[in-house]
């Protein structure tokens, strides 16, 4: 729940989950509604993170799209997500 605080968002918003790697919190996102966009410049990572969602679909009540990119040139227009989570 505190990543809920922070976000300030509610469900069926767009999230661009920055440096998501394998995925796990693109998953819990998912879980509890919103649309994800996961972004890592790591192919296996984002190989891992498109596979996470499929292990129960019927808790997912969100959406997992992958993409590949860094931070620093993100490949989206502004204005294209509701929040931004970045986890270390």
């Amino acid at each position: 729940s505190t990543v809920l605080l922070l976000l300030d968002c509610q469900p069926g918003d767009r999230v661009l989950d920055l440096g998501a790697g394998s995925g796990f919190s693109s998953e819990m996102l998912a879980r509890l509604g919103y649309d994800v966009v996961a972004l890592d410049p790591d192919h296996t990572a984002l190989v891992n993170n498109r596979r996470r969602p499929s292990f129960d679909r019927a808790r997912i009540a969100g959406r997992v799209t992958v993409a590949r990119g860094i931070a620093e040139h993100l490949p989206f227009l502004d204005g294209s997500f509701d929040a931004v989570l970045r986890m270390n």
